[in-house]
């Protein structure tokens, strides 16, 4: 029974053995359809005791293909060439571990070979190439479980046939020992004489597209892998072969999409020679590439004097010299929305590394010496938007006293192409000048550094070569930085106090140049020093501190639409913030402006050009002042104290102390404004403001002075602004066409804002005007006048009302000289604003007082050719009805003489001439000739007609005529009062005019 079984069996052997071509690659195919892949062998012939041969084998899945021609696979016994290596598989499946082994025969040598092998890749392959009975399985079908099929059982299989007391540790060093089942022990080498191995770029696969594919093609591939059982591992591999680069990488071509979304497309050489060695083992990783722009090597191994450190050594090389490559630079909207070819004209890069890492192969924190790198880097591209060069050379070691840097003078050149740029669309949207595009060169110094420990800390400050520079240079424009500790290393580098901790790290600039943009002034230049005092650090934030020391700000020509700023210089001796850095809810940290102080004074020198100014010529503008921090009203940042030691504007000198608010966007404070205001400049204001309603106005200033508090509110979208205080002018003149005001004095105590005017009366010094007044010709000295008023203008305004100013103006007292005597008001008075409010339903009453009229004066007004002395007193009440003034005669003005007096015709003869045979006008022309009157009463009525009406009544005597008896006159006169005061003169037919007079009188 066991002899038939064991005939049976080797029966079935040499059957499978004999028909093994044709089972064989139906079974392969069978199981990779069940693994999700096309598996398929042609040409496959009967294997022998010293290997098998496959004339192609083909493997197919989604996105890969990899074709084998000419696949052979031998096995030997390197060190017992007549032993088989079946016999000794056999052998070793039989042989229980405790039994004695031939060593000679332990070590299996596998060697595979192909003519051909050719490996393909892309996003996706046609479906003809994809398994008819398997369906590709999508994205989210990769991710779920799949159920076990019958291939997938190869994987436990394999597994099984390892022996249980397999450990598989990680000892150190890069490939962990791997014991095979049996004791066996395998090295391999696999050699092909044709590798080719491409990647598709684009969206499908096109066998014949080439241009498509990304692609490596070898003429020389050897692997050899050794050590799998009981002995360390190792892996070597070594092809030489040309690389090629698909068209979407040498030149961009329309309809890539890969190129549109934003890809870097290279215009190169296709064919890239490429030579590249590998290995790894337990003692070290290393990689050699060698090719045209590019060589490098490169190892890792852990370092024999400490097994838990790594050590990493290479070089690389890259240079250009000779291609001349060219790449397509992708879209950068809104820059430039076409891709833009750029050419590499020279690119060169040497770096030397070797350094010493941990296990997560970072740099080793306990091993510092010996740590080396170093690069030289060159470039020079160019295209349509310019030119950019550089060249740089740096050293990093790490030593045992620390990291030192080095590096050399670095030259930075930038050349703009003008006609390009200026032709572009976002350059032209921008506002640039073209002044930025002169030739920029940067020069940045060499850079000497060493620091204590790896990592820089809050407490310590790089040895450096103090001062660090950078310059920068575009024709007329230049930039000068230098960065230099406050105080810090001093001495020896190896010294103890090398690494004195700083106080502070200064920043020296100076710069200047003309204009590169638009809404920058045409000439500039900004110098000074910026010092960073080391953080203060507190349980909850760090406070940083900085000092802006001696800023020096000057620019000319800065136009805006509104106005310009033609000259400016401003200088800030010293200026200390505290920024204290918080963490913000989103996890960011931002710095807030905790404190300022100022050391000394600012001082501003300006020239300013505004629509909003009445004159064309610019205004100078000098200013000093001071800014420092207060506790906040409110949580937030602080409060700013401004304090302007003087503001020179226009003749006139502020001085302020304001205290602004940055959360509610508003300030407040003191204010004394005091000093000549500018003639010319004041002129052109009122005219602006008035010229219509005031023609002929001209104001010739004497002194200002306001002294109190104002407020700016800048949180709403229309500013508002207020100040209240006392307000004084003295020695003012003002002129118009038809009245002059000199000696004119102002004493108010006011209340002003964007809306309001008020003026209060407090004590009898306050909220007065005093002038001295001419009204058509007529002189009013000593005019004097205490008000109030309660005007509103602008937004102030009652809704719908087209006036400028709506409010009303309240005179308490007022005076005014006239004819030598004195005109008042005999009850307040307020005026209505606008005077269109007045009607003759609603008029406006002025009671006034007449004391110690001079009536020569009042009778030279009239006429010249009579002489009057003595003064009269009374009442007039006057009524405005909007279109009139009025003394009406249902309440005639009364005048009275305050004693006696005196008229006198002169030229006596001439009336008496005038006066003709008429005895009347004779008698009473011989009694004026010198009247001397005891009385004197009138009554005035003034109408709406124009015409003053007089009822004149004389007592006294001549002293000439009748024996100086007494004489009584009644005289009624009526004139138009304003021909009269146009004229100012008499009528030419004095005659007419005197008889007409004289007969009313004796009617």
């Amino acid at each position: 029974m066991l002899l038939s079984l064991l005939l049976g069996l080797i029966w079935l052997s040499i059957a499978l053995w004999f028909t093994s071509p044709y089972w064989v690659p139906a079974l392969v195919e069978r199981v990779g359809h069940a693994n999700g892949f096309s598996l398929k062998l042609k040409q496959v012939s009967r294997p022998t005791l010293d290997g098998l041969r496959v004339g192609q084998l083909m493997l197919v899945n989604e996105s890969l293909v990899l074709t084998v021609d000419d696949l052979s696979v031998s096995w030997t016994h390197p060190n017992s060439p007549n032993s088989r290596p079946p016999y000794t598989l056999l052998q070793r499946m039989l042989t229980l571990p405790s039994m004695a082994r031939d060593p000679e025969s332990d070590l299996l040598l596998i060697a595979v070979q192909a003519t051909r092998v050719d490996l393909q890749s892309g996003r996706r392959l046609p479906m003809m190439l994809v398994p008819q009975d398997s369906t590709p399985a999508s994205s989210e079908d990769r991710q779920a479980p799949v159920p076990e099929r019958s291939g997938r059982k190869l994987a436990k299989l394999f597994e099984a046939l390892g022996p249980e007391h397999t450990v598989y540790a990680q000892p150190p060093g890069f490939i962990p020992e791997i014991d095979l089942p049996f004791g066996l022990q395998i090295d391999a080498t696999v050699k092909f004489d044709h590798l080719q191995v491409s990647a598709n770029t684009g969206e499908a696969a096109r066998d014949s597209d080439v241009s498509e594919q990304l692609g490596f093609v070898s003429k020389a591939f050897s692997a050899h892998v050794g050590g799998l059982g009981h002995r360390p591992m190792f892996l070597a591999l070594a092809t030489a072969g040309v690389l090629s680069l698909p068209s979407v990488w040498r030149e961009y071509g329309k309809g890539h999409d890969t190129a549109q979304d934003g890809a870097l497309s290279f215009s190169l050489d296709p064919q890239f020679p490429l030579r590249m060695e590998a290995s790894i083992d337990q003692e070290a990783m290393r990689l050699d590439i060698h090719s045209s722009p590019l060589q490098a090597a490169l190892s890792l191994g852990p370092d024999a004097a400490d097994n838990a450190a790594w050590r990493l050594r290479g070089n690389l090389a890259l240079s250009t010299a000779g291609l001349a490559p060219e790449f397509l630079l992708p879209a950068i909207g809104p820059v430039f929305m076409q891709p833009l070819p750029l050419r590499i004209n020279e690119a060169a890069m040497e770096l030397d590394a070797d350094m010493w890492l941990d296990d997560s192969l970072l740099p080793h924190p306990i091993q510092p010496e010996r740590a080396h790198l170093s690069a030289d880097v060159t470039l020079d591209v160019s295209g349509p938007p310019g030119r950019l060069r550089f060249a740089q050379t740096l050293q990093l070691d790490r030593e045992a006293d620390g990291l030192k840097l080095d590096t050399s003078p670095g030259v930075y050149r930038l050349e703009p192409i003008a006609a390009w740029w200026q032709n572009n669309a976002w350059f032209q949207s921008t506002g640039l000048q073209s002044t930025v595009l002169q030739p920029w060169r940067v020069e940045q110094g060499a850079v000497n550094c060493s620091v204590e420990r790896w990592q820089l800390a809050g407490s310590s400050l790089p040895d450096c070569n103090w001062p660090l520079g950078l310059s920068v240079e575009a024709s007329q424009n230049s930039l000068a930085l230098q960065l230099t500790p406050g105080a810090g290393p001093k001495g020896n580098a190896s010294s103890a106090d090398s690494f004195a901790l700083p106080s502070s790290l200064i920043l020296s600039l100076a710069s200047s140049g003309q204009q590169l943009h638009e809404l920058l002034p045409k000439r500039w230049s900004l110098n000074g020093g910026v010092e960073v005092l080391r953080p203060l650090t507190t349980s909850a934030t760090d406070v940083w501190q900085i000092d802006l020391n001696d800023l020096a700000l000057s620019f000319s020509n800065l136009e805006r639409p509104e106005g310009s700023i033609d000259r400016l210089n401003l200088k800030i001796p010293q200026l200390h913030l505290r920024l204290p850095q918080q963490r913000a809810a989103d996890g960011t940290f931002v710095l807030k402006a905790e404190s300022i102080a100022g050391s000394g004074v600012a001082e501003l020198d300006m020239q300013v050009r505004s629509e909003h100014l009445p004159v064309s010529e610019p205004v100078p503008i000098t200013a000093s002042f001071a800014l420092e921090t207060l506790k906040p009203t409110r949580a937030g940042s602080p409060d700013i104290l401004l304090d302007v030691k003087a503001l020179e504007l226009a003749g006139l000198k502020l001085t302020a102390r304001l205290r602004a608010v940055p959360e509610d966007r508003s300030a407040e404070g003191t204010l004394r404004l005091s000093g000549q205001p500018d003639r010319t400049l004041l002129n052109a204001a009122l005219v602006d403001a008035v010229g219509e309603l005031v023609p002929g106005l001209d104001v010739t200033p004497g002194t200002l002075l306001f002294k109190g508090a104002v407020g700016l509110d800048l949180s709403r979208p229309q500013p508002r602004w207020s100040a209240e205080g006392l307000l004084g002018l003295q020695q003012w003149q003002v002129i118009t066409e038809k009245a002059e005001a000199r000696r004119l004095t102002v004493s108010a105590s006011l209340a002003a804002s964007e809306q309001r005017v008020q003026v209060f009366s407090e004590g009898e010094a306050l909220s007065t005007v005093s002038a001295d007044l001419t009204l058509l010709g007529l002189p009013f000295p000593a005019a004097f006048v205490k008000l109030t008023t309660d005007l509103l203008y602008g937004p102030g305004r009652p809704p719908g009302s087209d006036a400028g100013i709506v409010g009303s103006v309240t005179l308490t007292k007022a005076r005014i000289g006239a004819f030598l005597g004195e005109a008042s008001l005999a009850d307040s008075v307020t005026l209505p604003l606008p005077l269109s409010r007045v009607s003759e339903a609603d008029p406006l009453h002025v009671p006034l007082h007449l004391r110690g009229i001079d009536l020569g004066a009042l009778v030279a007004l009239e006429n010249e050719h009579i002489d009057a002395s003595g003064t009269i007193s009374g009442r007039l009440g006057l009524v405005y009805t909007g279109s009139s003034v009025q003394i009406p005669a249902s309440a005639p003005g009364q005048l009275t003489a305050d004693g006696g007096g005196r008229i006198q015709l002169k030229e006596a003869g001439q009336w008496q001439s005038m006066a003709g045979g008429n005895p009347q006008l004779l008698f009473a022309v011989g009694a004026l000739g010198n009247f001397q009157y005891d009385s004197l009463k009138t009554s005035v009525i003034f109408d709406d007609d124009e015409w003053l009406k007089l009822d004149l009544e004389l007592r006294g005597r001549n002293p000439e005529v009748m024996e100086a008896r007494p004489i009584h006159y009644n005289l009624n006169v009526e004139t138009n009062i304003l021909s009269l005061l146009q004229s100012l003169e008499m009528t030419k037919n004095l005659s007419e005019t005197l008889e007409q007079r004289l007969l009313k009188a004796y009617e």
